[in-house]
């Protein structure tokens, strides 16, 4: 049985999301159709609203799993440095640029807002904030959200130059702004940790 969660209902998934990808090299989002999807997937219509909603639920889930694998590069572990993981960033998105370019036009255009975080940034929202000491999940989240739309704001300025710069210059460009925000929080935990 094709159950939410076993083998085969996750091979359709990704048959699915790979075929809206696929189809983002060519056109806009609004464009595509959800019998397109269908065609390039080789599954029915049924199929494809036995996985999801409609094309917007497939969006989340592809920008969903497309936040993932970006963050597979930010992995909070010794020795990684947020250098290696921004550049791994820049490169992914360059590979990718079309996709990019189309979801994030798409959710500037629905003026996409997620009323909450997606699971998988509350879940790095909250490894961040116990690794960096923030006390306060709303201090935290302020952090978090200056950072990251003033980075989309930057990927989207690069994606419109057809990622011009190299993605080591443009981890130079992004340090600039992140590095002064880590290093700050280093003092105050180690402030904090002179004064225990």
């Amino acid at each position: 049985m094709n159950k939410k969660g076993n083998q085969r209902y996750q091979e359709t998934c990704q048959r699915i999301e790979e075929a809206v990808i696929a189809l983002l090299e060519e056109k806009e989002v609004e464009q595509i159709t959800v019998s397109e999807i269908c065609r390039k997937a080789q599954v029915h219509r049924t199929t494809f609203y036995g996985h999801y909603d409609d094309i917007p639920d497939l969006m989340n889930h592809v920008a969903g799993q497309m936040y993932s694998h970006v963050m597979e590069g930010f992995k909070l572990t010794d020795g990684a440095t947020p250098g290696e993981g921004f550049i791994k960033l820049f490169y992914y998105i360059k590979e990718n640029r079309q996709m990019f370019r189309s979801l994030m036009d798409y959710y500037s255009s629905k003026r996409y807002k997620f009323a909450i975080l997606p699971s998988e940034m509350e879940q790095h929202v909250k490894e961040i904030m116990k690794k960096s000491g923030y006390e306060e999940r709303e201090v935290g989240l302020y952090y978090y959200i200056f950072f990251t739309e003033g980075l989309k704001a930057v990927i989207y300025h690069w994606l419109e130059r057809d990622c011009a710069e190299s993605p080591e210059k443009m981890w130079k460009i992004v340090a600039k702004e992140y590095e002064p925000l880590h290093m700050e929080k280093i003092q105050k935990k180690k402030g904090r940790k002179k004064t225990d």
